[in-house]
């Protein structure tokens, strides 16, 4: 599980990371030299050139040069100001002007530390955007009570540039607030704008939310159109309190729900969870759905911020509903909760039965997180359902000879086994790894070294209803002994005679 390292305020992480866009800065003074350069060439020429010149385009260099330059002395000036001194940067602008005071003299350390504890304890990342209980933290800082009106941007932009068209994606969200104040800041990822409006939703129930289209109207409007929209504002959070009941938490409201479709709700029931588990096991094919809480639950000294279900259903109109909840495969995978700007990578996955399913899934709408003592850690990324049915794998009874001939059996017996035994107390074998049907349940004998001559067993548990990872050093007798156990279902490790290496297996294959 990764963590967030909170020995540093995350505001001025933001800030830090401002000197970037002195990059920007370059790229403008080099455009600006250039466009300045060949207008200054167009004005010294001698008139005939001129005659034939096209003066607009000249005249559209110099201006545009000077545009340039006057952005990149901008960003040079403001990249170096946000970096070394926080304290009048940008983020540290927008966050006093939404205080009560904003003229107070707050330094900036108890500035950015009301906005890190919020984020720290509530936040939910979307990209590289932080949604608190009370503040958004992103290229501005936006305090959420405040906020009257959420404009969500996503437009692709054409320019033409010397003659080509250069396209480009703006993905933005700008808030303002009761001070008609506007907050902006930029996404990379526009798959995460939905969900962070979404998001939003939850936090920010009674301000509009409306179209980029609509923005520049909003921006626009007149102090007095202003007062009657917070007015109208007031009067909506007031009905909405008289109008929810003292249970609303326990009616799922702080929920995100990502129906099969992909669509995203925050009106969720427990109806509907329910149905939507039911009719995915009528279906032959996988079905995905989400419920993603606005603050991250708790589990095993894990934060875990969502959980999916992930069904392989059974589509047989032979079978009555009791059949497809006893022939359904279901997976349960909840997501660690990732360091903030990365997108989730460790999670948790558990095979379960469908009763188990749907009281882990209601618990969880409930706000209550699963005992996950038995989950499986896996890389989400990486990790697929089984196919259904699989074909089970065959074991296998893999051997090494002392002359280093290999030999591999899919079919053997048990006496097959003992021959096996037999060779590593006299020398014939020095490798013999031996795999169950089902290939995750091994025990594989290896020789040992020069410096210790006692060989090296590794073997494969599921006794604790999780697959664990053993090893230990003995002698070839011993090992032999213990092969026979394995085949018989006898093995049984214990500590501290067998050590447990499964973290150290999980981290070299990356779960």
């Amino acid at each position: 599980m990764t963590q967030h390292n909170t020995s540093e305020s995350i505001c001025i992480k933001r800030t830090r990371k401002r000197i970037v866009n002195l990059l920007w800065a370059v790229l403008f003074l080099f455009v600006a030299l250039s466009l300045l350069a060949y207008a200054a060439s167009s004005w010294t020429s001698d008139r005939s050139y001129w005659e034939v010149m096209d003066w607009a385009t000249a005249i559209l260099s110099a201006v545009l040069g000077l545009a340039a330059l006057a952005a990149g002395l901008y960003e040079s000036v403001t990249s170096v100001r946000d970096a070394f001194f926080p304290a009048k940067s940008r983020l540290a602008k927008s966050i006093r002007s939404q205080l009560p005071y904003p003229e107070e003299d707050i330094p900036v350390k108890k500035l950015f530390a009301m906005v890190d504890k919020d984020i720290l304890e509530n936040g939910v990342w979307f990209d590289r955007v932080a949604v608190g209980r009370e503040w958004i933290l992103g290229d501005d800082a936006a305090y959420i009570p405040r906020i009257r009106a959420v404009f969500g941007r996503d437009e692709i932009q054409r320019r033409k540039i010397n003659g080509r068209t250069i396209t480009g994606e703006v993905i933005q969200i700008y808030t303002i607030d009761d001070r008609k104040q506007v907050q902006v800041t930029g996404l990379r990822n526009p798959n995460e704008l939905k969900q962070l409006l979404e998001c939003l939703r939850l936090r920010a129930p009674d301000a509009l939310f409306l179209p980029y289209e609509k923005y520049l109207d909003y921006a626009a409007k007149s102090q007095e159109e202003w007062d009657t929209l917070n007015r109208e504002f007031q009067s909506r959070k007031a009905r909405r309190e008289m109008d929810t009941p003292a249970s609303d938490a326990a009616e799922g409201q702080s929920m995100v729900f990502t129906r099969p479709d992909g669509t995203d709700t925050s009106r969720v029931t427990e109806d509907m969870v329910i149905s939507t588990l039911r009719d995915a096991i009528r279906s032959d094919d996988e079905t995905l759905f989400t419920l993603a809480p606005t603050v991250p639950c708790e589990a095993g000294g894990r934060k875990l911020s969502f959980l999916q279900c992930s069904v392989l259903g059974v589509d047989d109109p032979d079978f009555d509903e009791d059949d497809l909840k006893d022939e359904a495969e279901i997976y349960l995978i909840a997501g660690v909760k990732p360091e903030p700007g990365h997108p989730p990578e460790t999670g948790l996955v558990l095979d379960c039965a469908y009763d188990e399913a749907e009281r882990i899934l209601l618990d969880w709408f409930h706000g209550q997180a699963p005992d996950v003592s038995r989950w499986m850690p896996i890389n989400i990324r990486a990790w697929e359902p089984p196919q259904k049915n699989p074909d089970p794998q065959p074991p296998k009874l893999a051997l090494e000879s002392a002359s280093g001939v290999f030999q591999s059996h899919e079919s053997f017996e048990r006496e097959d086994v003992e021959a096996s035994a037999e060779g590593l107390r006299d020398g014939t074998y020095k490798l013999v790894n031996l795999i169950l049907p089902g290939g995750y349940l091994s025990f594989r004998v290896e020789p040992g070294d020069k410096t210790d001559g006692r060989c090296t067993v590794t073997a494969t548990s599921d006794g604790d209803g999780s697959l664990r990872f053993y090893t230990l050093k003995c002698s070839e007798e011993q090992a032999a002994q213990w092969l026979l156990d394995y085949y018989d279902g006898k093995f049984r490790p214990a500590k501290p005679e067998w050590k447990d290496i499964t973290k150290k297996i999980y981290k070299q294959i990356g779960v």
